[in-house]
């Protein structure tokens, strides 16, 4: 780094907060996960490995959540979809960004 020509550092090195970082390069760009491949993967990993307060827009879960009903009448579910991994995100998930089907009965309106 200090040997680098000045005007090289801006192409090594791009300071990203952890909610941008997680947005642009997990839910957007990356194509393997701890918990498979694929871009619902990475969401999957982001939803059960980061805080809440790191994820990306509400709009962006949104989008993505709104495949939950697929994933449960799949005969092959994506293999992170999991009981455990269910439970975990619907803990997590404000109910408002789940698909209706998907709420706990009592956040139904």
């Amino acid at each position: 780094w200090a040997m680098m020509e000045p005007r090289y550092r801006k192409t090594f090195y791009k300071h990203r907060t952890m909610k941008t970082y997680l947005t642009e390069w997990h839910c957007t760009l990356a194509t393997h996960s701890e918990l498979g491949v694929g871009r619902d993967a990475n969401f999957a990993e982001v939803v059960s490995h980061y805080s809440t307060y790191h994820w990306p827009a509400p709009e962006m879960l949104r989008t993505w959540l709104a495949q939950w009903p697929e994933w449960e009448r799949a005969a092959d579910p994506p293999s992170w979809f999991t009981e455990e991994w269910q439970r975990h995100a619907l803990g997590l998930i404000p109910p408002e960004l789940l698909p209706v089907e998907v709420r706990p009965r009592s956040t139904v309106t």
